[in-house]
């Protein structure tokens, strides 16, 4: 199995995710006889229900932001505080990655949420 590049998984997962949550929401609304335009706006509920996901996210990224005032100088770093750096931007990597990926799932469910009511119209 090749690894792929992350500029490739993220947009792939998040169109994967985002079709999930599109089948989820038309089954409930199919199970609750919508109309388009009430399709319409539960795909835009839950691009927005993402997007908000997406903020916790950044949020959470900020707050985790080392005080560089704190940091010893470079001479003084033994070995764990390197170690303890190295974790700090592995974590924040992390944190910018389900950002994107959350903003990623909105924009599509906003988008095919548009989509939808272009037929109402």
């Amino acid at each position: 199995m090749q690894k792929y590049s992350l500029w490739v998984r993220i947009p792939i997962t998040a169109l994967g995710i985002s079709v999930l949550t599109a089948l989820v929401v038309s089954i409930f609304g199919w199970l609750r006889s919508w109309s388009a335009t009430q399709f319409s706006n539960g795909m835009f509920f839950a691009g927005l229900v993402a997007l908000l996901i997406a903020i916790i996210f950044s949020f959470n990224r900020k707050s985790t932001l080392p005080d560089y005032y704190r940091l010893p100088s470079p001479s003084e770093r033994n070995e764990s505080q390197i170690d303890s750096l190295q974790r700090w931007v592995y974590d924040m990597k992390r944190g910018y990655n389900a950002f994107l990926l959350m903003t990623l799932v909105g924009a599509f469910l906003i988008a095919l949420s548009i989509w939808i009511a272009s037929f109402v119209i």
